[in-house]
This record gives C-alpha cells, structure tokens and sequence, in this order.
C-alpha cells in the first residue's frame, strides 16, 4: 500500500543531451528513499528515443535520421519508439514500491492540463488523450523495489518529423484505427494557447504538491553523483546498448501483435538445442521479454519445451497472461 507520508522533491534538467538524461533518470531512481517521490522533467533535443527491447531498424529510419542530425536513444522502460525535440517535456516519477503510485501520478499529469481547460484521460494500456488524440505516452520501470514511471508530453513538438522518421508496423498503427503517427497525436499548444514547457511545468510541479499533500523541495545531488552519472551516460552512448543485439539470420522465426505488444521470436539452433535466441518486443514488461528470452537459450528446440520452459518463469498475477501468451507462440 503507497505511503501517505511523502516527501516530494523536483529536479529540471537543463540538459538536452539523451544518453546523460537517461542516465541521470537512472541515478535518481536508484537513490530514491523509501518515502520519498522526486518528480524529474526534462526535454531531449531532436531524438528518437526507443524501447528496451525493440528493434531499432524495424522501428526507426534510423539511417536517415542520423543523417539529418538526429540522435537515438535506449530506455530502460519497454514501449514503443518516441520521437524528442524542445516541444516536448518529458516526466519521470521515481520512488520505491512502498510509495510509488501510479493512480496519483497520473492524476498529477491530468490535473495539470486540465488546469488549462483541457478534458484529458487516460486511455489505452499507456496513453494520455484529449479529444481522442494522444499528447502523452507512459512508459514504467522497476528494478528491486526502485519504480519509475515516465511519459512524453507533446506542447509543440515537430509532427511532421515525428510522422517521417517513425516507422511503426502497419498492425500497430491499424489497432489504433490510425493510418499514420502524425493523425493520432495532437500538440497541446494547439488546444491552449497559454501551454508552454514553461507553464506546464509549472503547472505539473503544483499539481505534484497538492496531490501528494507535500510542498515539493528542490532536489539536490549528493557528492560523488557526477562521477556515477556519467559512467551510467557513457553506457547509454554506447552503440551497443542503442543497437541492441541483432540477429540478421534466423532458423526459426515468429512474429504475432497481443493485446499487450507486438512479439517477435529469432531464434538459432545447433541442430538440437537453441544456441542463441532474440525476442523484440513493446510490451510495457520490459523484464519479462528478458526473462524469456534467457530461458529458451540451451532449450531443446522442440515447440512443448520451450512453451514449459517460458511457463516455468515466476511472475506477478497482472503478469500471467503475457506470460502464457510468449508460451503459445511455441505450442
């Protein structure tokens, strides 16, 4: 059960670099104390920025976007590809299990644009909407009893870009009865001329404090938090997290859209056994994907075995179903 009792702190970022502010919403969420919830906003400048596990060339025209000055990024969190530019503020809540809690985060982002006459809601498995058009997409992560969870919120941001460089599949885009990125977003500046980065921060920061019942605190750094930071942002710069592990040849592959993300399963054999396997996915259960990926390598490479083998991974009751749904893909 969340704690009543919360000390609330806020950090902006003045970076605009991807890979530093990554990695500094990593830092913060690692050293949240237990009745504690820092609420960390902050902007990338032109990035798209992807999910843990998806695959970023079936994602992202990522060749051309870095041709024309674009940089890409790796989250921790699972969920789709965004698209960053200083129209956009992004938000992270963190804190530990005992305090985190998604029902008033929310309310603090719902509360906050409807401070300017917008009727917001949450809709889907991560979006927030007004008027039927997405302006926030949440995506969460958790590591022990460390949680965030985080969003984007589109105030001005370059639609056309987004739409030119996002290449989402056709059955995503269809299971929003869209055609494309750009026709189910919407700038919030467009529905209130008085949304600014400036103001909504303003806006989420007050909101913060009157729905958690705490005067938020300004968050300060300890010593020897540079020095972790910038190991952490070194790794997130790295191409070999943003690239991830592809595998260009498979024996064995299957694709298939859930309710809760698409899936898609490449795996390698030695004849008799899985020598190497890659699940990509936009779940939101980053974790999971993982989890099941490790599981199939060494299996035999028989459909019932690897089912049982995924089966045999423990998981939380909301888990369950996405567990025995990876489960099926072999049976």
């Amino acid at each position: 059960m969340p704690s009543n009792n919360v000390r609330t702190l806020v950090y902006i970022s003045p970076c605009t670099e991807p890979a530093a502010n990554i990695a500094t919403e990593e830092y913060i969420t690692m050293h949240t104390g237990r009745n504690e919830c820092v609420l960390y906003l902050w902007q990338n400048a032109n990035t798209i920025v992807i999910g843990r596990n998806q695959n970023l060339t079936a994602e992202v025209n990522a060749e051309l976007f870095e041709q024309a000055g674009g940089t890409i990024a790796r989250r921790l969190s699972g969920g789709g590809a965004v698209f960053h530019d200083l129209g956009n503020l992004n938000f992270t809540f963190c804190a530990q299990k005992k305090t985190y809690d998604l029902d008033r985060q929310l309310s603090v982002i719902l509360e906050a644009v409807k401070s300017f006459g917008i009727d917001a809601e949450k809709t889907g498995r991560n979006d927030i909407t007004a008027g039927g058009l997405k302006f926030s997409g949440n995506a969460f992560y958790r590591s022990g009893p460390y949680m965030y969870h985080h969003g984007t919120l589109l105030i001005n941001a370059d639609t056309d870009k987004m739409k030119k460089f996002l290449s989402p599949s056709k059955a995503k885009l269809a299971s929003k009865g869209v055609k494309s990125v750009k026709s189910r977003v919407v700038n919030l500046s467009t529905l209130s001329s008085d949304i600014t980065v400036e103001s909504l921060s303003a806006a989420l920061i007050e909101a913060f404090g009157r729905i958690f019942d705490s005067a938020p605190e300004h968050y300060a750094f300890p010593d020897g938090s540079a020095d972790e930071i910038a190991l952490r942002t070194e790794m997130f710069a790295s191409r070999e997290w943003i690239y991830g592990r592809e595998m260009s040849e498979a024996d064995y592959t299957k694709k298939h859209k859930f309710d809760w993300g698409e899936t898609e399963v490449r795996i390698k054999t030695d004849g008799e056994n899985v020598s190497d396997c890659v699940i990509y996915s936009d779940a939101m259960d980053q974790d999971l994907i993982q989890k099941a990926q490790q599981s199939l390598i060494g299996q035999e490479f028989d459909g019932c075995a690897m089912s049982e083998s995924i089966l045999s991974i423990p998981v939380e009751d909301d888990k369950v179903i996405m567990r025995d749904d990876l489960a099926k893909l072999f049976s």
